[in-house]
């Protein structure tokens, strides 16, 4: 299947960015949280305190109801304007930050703990086939395993300080091929971040987990592209894989750019044992998904391992859109939207990334709610 769209307008400017999921490192948990100023292991039951500020003066309980209904930044500056509250949030501090990223996340908590988990300074077992298959049986096999006191300050950090801003910057990029300000001023809706949010974050969970595999080692024990497609990309629908197709193509773009900006600054800055191994990560970043995205590994794999997938789209199932809903739940399934359902002509489809062309990639085609794609698509002289 080829792209309704024949050709993408030039990309606006990119800013290289590298991040992963890592817990911090060097230190106990007992040390962490010693030196942590809002670890709640620092906390001592709240004192009745004199003070002007009704606010201040509410009951414990109520205060601490009043702090699980903020956002993230609002806990935050809360708790660091007023030392009543900040007193309550210390002793408070894993719910509260449960709570923030349980109102943030929603289902894609499991997501965010299938990154996290599968980091390099966690996931400790080997990276082979065995253990990758039990690590992925549970990711997202139910709900998520409830975080730990430190896992929930972590991920917390990771989310609120790393992939909201990451998230803002994947927004911009993609809205940057389109001129209208009407395709482009609105914000994200609800479910156009779940969409983002879980795809870089599943993004996030293979790179971890398949790193600098070799695609010709044949041992028994190597991973190869099949393993990807078959461990990891079998988890999710083929449209949540476009999904994540189209942040790998993002990724690629940004290390690109980064890749320019250190080459260039070789000589002038002296990073010379930086820039020994920033290539071996970008390269690892790029050929990730280098070799399943082909037709090829698709056609072969589905000579090799058929699936039930592969029989409903053969059967050509209708799968018409159905609205942009979020999954209200770890076991729903997410709905495509209407821009899948517009390329597949409105029957299941089990193909992805070269199989639906390359041109819509930069474009986040398959990310956007019905009425930004319809606006994007009017751009091209397309009516939906």
């Amino acid at each position: 299947m080829t792209s309704k769209v024949s050709a993408v307008p030039e990309p606006g400017p990119s800013i290289a960015s590298g991040h992963s999921i890592e817990p911090t490192t060097g230190s106990s948990e007992a040390t962490h949280q010693k030196n942590d100023p809002m670890s709640s292991a620092n906390a001592s039951p709240e004192p009745m305190q004199a003070t002007n500020s009704a606010l201040e003066g509410l009951p414990a309980e109520i205060r601490r109801i009043i702090l699980e209904e903020l956002d993230y930044p609002s806990l935050l500056t809360l708790a660091h304007t007023s030392p009543v509250f900040y007193q309550s949030y210390r002793l408070h501090q894993t719910p509260l930050l449960r709570a923030c990223l349980q109102k943030a996340l929603g289902v894609t908590i499991a997501d965010a703990s299938a990154a996290y988990r599968s980091s390099p300074g966690v996931f400790a077992q080997e990276r082979n086939k065995d253990e990758i298959t039990k690590f992925l049986a549970t990711a997202w096999g139910g709900p998520p395993n409830e975080l730990t006191e430190s896992e929930v300050r972590e991920v917390s950090r990771f989310h609120f300080t790393v992939m909201e801003p990451l998230l803002e910057r994947f927004m911009t990029w993609s809205l940057n091929h389109f001129s209208t300000l009407e395709a482009t001023a609105k914000p994200p809706s609800i479910t156009e971040r779940g969409r983002i949010m879980r795809a870089m974050y599943r993004f996030s969970t293979g790179y971890n987990l398949f790193y600098g595999y070799n695609r010709y080692d044949p041992s028994p024990m190597a991973l190869g592209d099949f393993d990807i497609i078959s461990l990891f990309l079998f988890l999710f629908e083929p449209w949540e894989v476009e999904q994540i197709v189209s942040v790998d193509c993002w990724v690629r773009q940004e290390l690109d750019s980064l890749e320019e900006v250190y080459s260039g600054k070789r000589q002038q800055w002296g990073y010379e044992h930086l820039l020994a191994t920033v290539p071996q990560s970008i390269n690892g970043a790029r050929e990730l998904l280098l070799g399943v995205l082909t037709e090829y590994t698709q056609e072969q794999r589905r000579i090799e391992q058929p699936s039930e997938r592969d029989l409903r789209a053969e059967a050509r199932e209708p799968l018409p859109f159905v609205g942009d809903l979020e999954p209200d739940s770890f076991e729903s399934k997410s709905s495509p939207p209407l821009g899948w359902t517009w390329v597949c002509e409105g029957v299941y489809y089990n193909g992805y990334g070269d199989r639906l062309g390359r041109e819509m990639r930069q474009i986040a085609w398959v990310m956007w709610d019905e009425g930004r794609f319809r606006k994007q698509m009017a751009e091209y002289g397309d009516e939906i």
